[in-house]
């Protein structure tokens, strides 16, 4: 349960740090477990969305070698210029055994040819759990996730809606990704082209 809850506690750390404009998260990462060692063997609380306190000996977090496990993808896509569409961020299979009880990551895209419209989590694997999307001007979303439910089944975990601007090829990457604490390497961006309503 130590671990469950520490893994909690980062992902609801996270969720603080984007809604306040944090923008980088491998240094809120690096200075969460930098407070947690200090305080071996103390009380640790940490605001976030919620207040968490954790007694008791340092919590521990034990390797899950889940890198290649599992495959996170969006879909290539061929859509109108002006038009709206969704594009989802897909998971292969979660169990309930692999306790994935956050998530997140970085998606970039090219603002000149696509205009980033919003994000939707109803009907998602993703629904009811606390998420925060900090969108920046610059073409690029940071996203975590928190839940003291672990996440289970497959499909998207998330759904971003975009309007397609300009004519041609352009790519939507993700970067980033973990679940938990652990890095995903199985990752299958997308490339979405853009054509003339006349074709």
């Amino acid at each position: 349960m130590k671990t469950k809850h520490f893994i909690l506690i980062i992902g609801l750390f996270i969720l603080g740090a984007l809604i306040t404009g944090c923008t980088e998260q491998t240094q809120v990462n690096d200075v969460l477990l930098t407070k947690i060692n200090d305080k071996k063997n103390q009380d640790i609380a940490i605001t976030g969305q919620e207040d968490i306190t954790i007694k008791g000996d340092e919590p521990v977090i034990e390797p899950e070698h889940i890198e290649n496990a599992f495959e996170i993808s969006l879909a290539n896509l061929d859509v109108k210029q002006g038009a709206t569409f969704t594009i989802p961020v897909l998971t292969n299979l979660l169990s309930k055994d692999d306790n994935i009880i956050a998530y997140q990551f970085n998606l970039s895209f090219n603002a000149n040819k696509l205009e980033y419209s919003g994000y939707g989590q109803l009907k998602t694997l993703s629904e009811g759990g606390m998420i925060a999307v900090n969108a920046q001007e610059n073409g690029l979303i940071r996203v975590a996730y928190a839940n003291i439910s672990s996440l289970f089944g497959e499909g998207s975990i998330i759904d971003f809606n975009f309007k397609a601007l300009s004519l041609g090829e352009t790519d939507i990457i993700l970067s980033d990704f973990k679940y938990n604490t652990t890095n995903i390497l199985n990752i299958n961006n997308s490339t979405i082209t853009i054509s003339n309503n006349d074709n």
